[in-house]
């Protein structure tokens, strides 16, 4: 990865480390300056509609952190678009091409209908199995160690 690739960060704290392996809670950020000022723009109020909760993650690192030490981890906005694609594009383009055949050759209405909604389903199916694989495989994030508290840090691209 280059220093001139775009990376979007995010704050964790390091639950366990040994092995080879790092355990990391992602939380909800408290506030930004500009809610604390009344000055939001609104994605805190559709925050607490939905409800985030924090999440763990074990995530591959050779050099060992400390429990309670802060990070930061950053994912290459390229490889983001590719989870994007996999997570989202590839079953709803598995549903569709699914589903056409039996729309196409398929003369009565009711099993048209039934059959094209099972060949969407299937094809989907397949489609987010395979996607999972590629979000797998290209799981490789950056993990940087923090000398500061999460509140005085911000998430970002960089």
């Amino acid at each position: 990865m280059n220093d001139s690739d775009a990376v979007a960060w995010q704050v964790a704290e390091v639950l366990q480390s040994g092995g080879g392996q790092v355990r990391l809670r992602f939380s909800q950020p408290r506030s930004c300056q500009r809610c604390s000022e009344g000055r939001g723009c609104g994605v805190g109020i559709f925050g607490a509609l939905f409800g985030r909760r924090e999440v763990e993650i074990d995530l591959p690192f050779a050099p060992d952190l400390e429990s309670g030490q802060w990070v930061r981890v950053g994912i290459p906005t390229a490889t983001l678009l590719l989870t994007a694609v996999a997570v989202y594009g590839l079953p709803l383009a598995g549903f569709v091409l699914g589903a056409l055949p039996a729309y196409w050759w398929v003369e009565s209405p009711p099993w048209r209908d039934l059959l094209s909604l099972l060949g969407g389903l299937v094809l989907a199916a397949l489609a987010w199995r395979c996607g999972r694989f590629v979000v797998h495989f290209g799981r490789r994030p950056r993990i940087e160690p923090l000398s500061c508290r999460p509140e005085a840090t911000k998430s970002s691209i960089v």
